[in-house]
Formats: C-alpha cells, structure tokens, sequence
C-alpha cells in the first residue's frame, strides 16, 4: 500500500548557516543581512552559486510533545529526532537570524520566497510593500526573478502601486488594487498567476466581486471565465470566498465547468445561476443521471483508447485508458467522468480509479509549467474525498512526477 513519502532532504542548521543536503548534493543558505546561497556535489566539488527553490521562511510551531507514556512511568528516553523533526529545528534557527518583520512579510507567501528575501535585504522598503499588498509584491518578483537586481527593487517601492500594476500589464486601477489586497497571497503558484492575470483584464468582474472579503483560489478560478462568472449568485460567490477548501484549490470551479461542458454535449441551456454550492451539486447530480440515461454514440475504433498514461500506476491508483473503461467508472461511481473523453485525447486531462484508502475517480490536470496536479478527486455521488485519501493520492502524484522528470 502507499504511505506517507519520506523527507527526501535532510536539515541542518551550523554555524550561523543553513545546510541542505539532498543524495550528494548540499546546500548552504547564508541568512540576514547578506542572504546567498551555494551548493556542491559531493566532498570534493565546489561551491557555486544556487537558488532554493523550497520554502525558507516557515510558520513558528511548537516542538512536539514527549509521548505520554513516558510522562507516566517517569522514565526519561532520550529518542532521537526525527528527520521531520530536524527540518523543523533547523529552519526555526534560520528564521530567528531574520528581523522579525521580514520574516511574517516573507511568511506571507510560499512560492519565491528565496527571492523575496533577497528583495527585502536590498530595500527595506520592499518588506513595506509585502505587508500592504503582498500579492502585487509576488507579481512583481514573479516577473523580474530572472534579473533581480536594486534597481527593480528600488522601482517596486517608489512607483505607486497603479503604475506597478500597469509596466506589468495588468489593469491599473483603483479597483485592481483593492482586489488585489484581498487575494489570498499564501494560495501563489504559477497556474494561479495565470488565472489572475486574465481576472485583472476583465473590469465586469472585478466589479462582480468587490463584496468579497477574501478571494482565494476559487474565487480566482470562477471570475477567470466570464461564462462561469455569470453563473454564480452572490452569495455562491460569498461562501467560495469563506470557504477553506477553496483556498488552495478550485473544486466549484472545475465542478461548474464540467457541468456546462455536459449541457453543451446534451444541448442543454443553463437555466439560472446557482445559489449556492449545495445548489450547484444537487443540479449536477441530476444533470449527471440524464447524461447516463441517454443512448451514447459508439465511438470510433481511433478514438475509443487514449493511449498511455502520463503517470504510471499503482495498486491502488489505476489509470482508465479507454472510453469503455471511462463510462463504467461513471456508472459506478454515477458521476460525470464520461464527459472528460474529449479533455483527455486533448492531453489536458487524465482519469484514474483510485481504490485505497476509500473507493474514488481522480482526474489529474496539466498546469501551464507541464507538470500533472490533482484535480478533482471525489467518492461516488461526486462527494469530495477523505482527508487521507488526498495524502495518499499526492504521494502517489509526487513520486509521479519524479520518475518522469528522470525519464526526461
């Protein structure tokens, strides 16, 4: 059976330096005032420049707690930490060498955050930017990461933010920095930029949603697609907004646009826009069910297989290579899945029948950087999955997406 993946890197914090050491190739991260980083490969090799690309800045958490067993009887084991453990120790020593305003203004963003550190040692101002609009902050370091340097630095921190907006393209508006204050900076990735910055072209939507309080990642989605934007109420808009699951990923999103791609095939027009996302599942369900009554189109011999699968397999994660094998997995788990044909001879989308920990259909997505994410993963009646099935599930994916990029 799958388990949780082993920490791949081991975490040292010595001599006021942090060392990563991953197979045989370490790291040594030099923290506040002058960050720099270097690598080697091997005892031998020398030091050259490199670039972390993990988080250097992580949330403060207690150590944990000594068994309770022992506090019982009284004995007093020494065991020795573990690896997740050292990781935690040694990364809390590096944050302590930060001033502690830079480090809660880097903390507010996970991805390029070695990048922001360095931005901030350049100009203390930047850390000002970070704390008033960290999304704008990470646009900005997301567009010039390549040829960072004290003059674009400097520029963040003098220009105001409209004109920041506008030399990166975007709407400079009143109201695209507003909403951009109120984006969710910690759910940053690349295919979320992407997404954000078709929303800040659309002046209709932005407006659509200046009620919210906070916009994560299924905010971002619905409002990225006009088409989907009109089918949402305010108050759907509202509860995606609250709600946590909503933050990193975008399941009302995907759900919402399977459920207009199969009124398409089933030349169905939608009736009215949703209420709320109990409305939109309990709709989808029906649309679901209607789907599967009506007769299906044989399918041509060239189109009935997909070919092999980008991710290989497991025991309990099982690619479905063949339309035939698509509309079963529908009518057993009565869900839309059979829709997906089309997305997955596009290579956009793959299906797989996951078995363990709880019987599930997960679809796996092409992000703008070619790698494969998780995209829906839900037990039959299209009801969302188990906390530790999407551990087991991301496992599986991570140690996916590793054998690929060694085949490459």
């Amino acid at each position: 059976m799958l388990g949780d993946v082993p920490v791949p890197r081991r975490y040292a914090f010595h001599k006021g330096k942090l060392f990563i050491e991953e197979c045989q190739t370490v790291m040594m991260v030099n923290p506040w005032p002058d960050p720099w980083a270097r690598s080697r490969r091997g005892v031998a090799g020398r030091w050259q420049p490199a670039l972390p690309r993990f988080q250097v800045v992580t949330p403060v958490r207690r150590p944990s707690r000594q068994p309770a067993a022992q506090l019982e009887l009284g004995l007093n084991l020494e065991t020795a930490p573990s690896a997740a453990e050292k990781r935690r120790i040694a990364l809390a020593r590096f944050r302590s060498r930060l001033p502690k305003r830079v480090a809660r203004a880097v903390e507010s963003v996970r991805g390029l955050q070695w990048q922001h550190l360095v931005a901030c040692a350049m100009s203390q101002r930047f850390v000002e930017l970070l704390e008033s609009n960290p999304v704008l902050g990470y646009l900005w370091i997301r567009a010039r990461e390549a040829n960072l340097n004290p003059a674009w630095v400097a520029a963040a921190t003098e220009l105001p933010q409209r004109e920041l907006l506008g030399q990166l393209g975007m709407l400079n508006s009143k109201a695209a920095v507003k909403f951009l204050r109120k984006c969710y900076a910690p759910a940053l990735c690349l295919e979320t930029v992407e997404a954000l910055r078709e929303v800040m072209g659309h002046e209709e939507s932005l407006a659509r949603l200046r009620h919210l309080r906070r916009a994560g990642s299924g905010v971002i989605a619905l409002a990225r697609f006009p088409r989907l934007l009109d089918c949402c109420c305010p108050s759907l808009l509202e509860e995606v907004a609250r709600c946590k699951q909503e933050l990193y990923r975008a399941p009302t999103a995907m759900r919402l646009e399977n459920h207009l791609e199969m009124c398409a095939q089933l030349d169905l027009e939608l009736r009215r826009p949703f209420r709320s996302r109990l409305d939109l599942h309990h709709a989808h369900r029906e649309l679901v069910r209607e789907y599967q009554s009506r007769r299906q189109r044989p399918v041509p011999p060239s189109r009935a297989s997909f070919g092999l699968p980008p991710l290989v397999g497991s025991q309990t994660v099982q690619p479905l290579t063949t339309v035939a094998a698509l509309r079963r997995e529908g009518e057993q788990q009565d869900n839309c899945v059979a829709s997906y044909a089309g997305r997955v001879h596009r290579g956009s989308h793959y299906i797989y029948r996951v078995t363990w920990p709880e019987r599930c259909t997960l679809s796996i997505v092409k992000g703008p950087d070619g790698r494969w994410r998780r995209g829906e993963l839900e037990v039959a009646h299209n009801r969302p999955a188990s906390r530790r099935t999407c551990e087991v599930v991301d496992a599986w994916l991570k140690s996916g997406q590793r054998l690929l990029k060694l085949e490459e």
